[in-house]
């Protein structure tokens, strides 16, 4: 099958949504498909042969506009008039990542070619009136809809009720990756990591003022990893508690799991913003296939890949209170440590490409 798939942003950049362009398309190119990843910003994939990129040019109007609707509306019609002018030889589906506007010229770029169009959400939909007033007729455009999380089903649903061809398939890891090389081992201080784009949705916040408590300040390290706008007041937080957290900044996928595998808990904190919401974030996925037992709020898809006091808590959203009584559950209760370790990397079975790619190759199917 040849897919055209098209991004505004793939790595170096940050992000699940990032990071799952070039992890499917290896997957896919892998099993023999034929992929052509077009994006805007970031750098060319190098894991896989079969995969062709190419940076849209001049991609410097993007870095330059701020505005996240104008840089999509830009990006989507550099496409399209790229497309127009050169023509490939044959393409069977055009998988967008994006929103309405990268679905409108993905359109059109499949009319040219007579090819499926699908898209796939990995955020929450804007609340704007203006949105809420167009994406109705975009939302028909697609062939299928693929969603991250239920909680954008839903919120595609009350935007567009008659949608019909319409999937939640969250991310997926490549599991291998990430399996612990030893057992579980713990000793204090609780080694917890959170990894993350350091911004005022992931919570970081709540996590910092959870870690100050006094009953666990001293038997609790903490390592943040990734950058972003709020990593000098997190930092000067930090300080003003006379917390020693390490913050060591963007790291690639490779130290990422070297750092998961030097930890005991992971903790995702992430809140609801007005205008952003988490979809399935990938990095859960990642700590529990390296054998970490997980805290995470109760934001996005989170719920719906781990189970509360199975995987390890699910708790509200800011509320540091909660996060500080979770940590001390696992200090007092070591075993289930242990317990919730064995029991992630099992779990985390049912998120490797191998079978989250399937189940879009079906989608794929029942399009055509």
């Amino acid at each position: 099958m040849n897919i055209l798939r098209i991004a505004r942003k793939i790595p170096p950049y940050l992000g699940g949504q990032e990071h799952h362009v070039v992890d499917l398309s290896n997957y896919q190119s892998k099993n023999g498909d034929k992929v052509y990843i077009y994006f805007g910003m970031g750098g060319h994939p190098r894991e896989s042969q079969n995969i062709i990129s190419k940076k849209i040019r001049p991609n410097f109007l993007l870095l330059f506009v701020r505005i996240d609707v104008l840089q999509a509306f830009i990006f989507g019609l550099i496409l399209f008039l790229y497309h127009l002018i050169k023509k490939h030889k044959k393409i069977d589906i055009v998988h967008i990542h994006g929103d309405i506007f990268e679905i409108f010229f993905g359109w059109l770029i499949a009319k040219r070619y007579n090819a499926k169009l699908i898209v796939t959400f990995h955020a929450g939909l804007s609340n704007k009136l203006w949105y809420k007033k167009v994406a109705p007729h975009i939302f028909k455009l697609p062939d299928s809809m693929i969603c991250v999380s239920f909680d954008i089903v839903q919120q595609v649903k009350d935007i567009y009720p008659k949608a019909t061809s319409l999937h939640n398939i969250h991310s997926g890891i490549f599991r291998d990756k990430f399996l612990p090389l030893n057992h579980y081992n713990f000793s204090l201080p609780l080694k917890v990591i959170s990894v993350g784009r350091l911004h005022a949705m992931k919570g970081f916040d709540s996590l910092i003022l959870a870690i100050a408590n006094k009953n666990i300040k001293d038997l609790v390290h903490l390592t943040i990893v990734g950058d972003g706008p709020e990593k000098n007041s997190l930092q000067k937080l930090a300080n003003e508690l006379n917390l020693k957290i390490d913050f060591i900044g963007r790291k690639t996928k490779k130290e990422v799991v070297e750092y998961l595998h030097k930890s005991h808990l992971f903790v995702s904190s992430s809140i609801e913003l007005k205008k952003q919401t988490e979809g399935t974030p990938t990095v859960i996925m990642e700590a529990m296939a390296a054998g970490l037992p997980v805290i995470a709020t109760n934001v996005g898809g989170a719920k719906y890949i781990m189970k509360d006091k199975e995987n390890g808590f699910i708790i509200e959203s800011q509320n540091h209170h909660e996060l500080t009584k979770s940590l001390i559950g696992f200090l007092k209760n070591k075993d289930l440590l242990y317990k919730q370790s064995r029991t992630n990397v099992n779990a985390s079975i049912q998120f490797d490409w191998c079978n989250i790619g399937h189940k879009i190759r079906d989608v794929y199917n029942s399009t055509m």
